[in-house]
């Protein structure tokens, strides 16, 4: 996900949301992270609406 993220390209939005956090930790696939060390967070959105 991390990648797709990364690479995606599109229109900015300004966004407010709030989130129920359900896991949160060290990224699973360090390897993939170009010698970074990358901390994920998952979360599943309560609330999204764009700003003006």
């Amino acid at each position: 996900m991390w990648q797709a993220n990364a690479r995606l390209r599109g229109p900015v939005q300004l966004m407010e949301f709030v989130a129920k956090r359900l896991l949160c930790g060290p990224s699973p696939y360090p390897e993939l992270d170009a010698g970074q060390e990358r901390h994920v967070l998952l979360g599943s959105p309560l609330y999204v609406a764009l700003v003006d």
